[in-house]
């Protein structure tokens, strides 16, 4: 599922590109840096 909302993860303001709900995962960026790509918890993202 793409996902378009601005979350917050570690006081940084993030762009989120997929939520995997099932094995309950983000894929989130730096807004700055669209590459630089990471996968974390989606408990740990704060909505905005």
């Amino acid at each position: 599922m793409l996902q378009t909302k601005r979350r917050c993860y570690n006081e940084c303001t993030t762009g989120t590109r997929q939520v995997d709900e099932q094995n309950g995962t983000a894929t989130i960026h730096p807004l700055d840096e669209p590459n630089n790509k990471q996968s974390v918890s989606i408990s740990s993202l704060i909505e905005q």
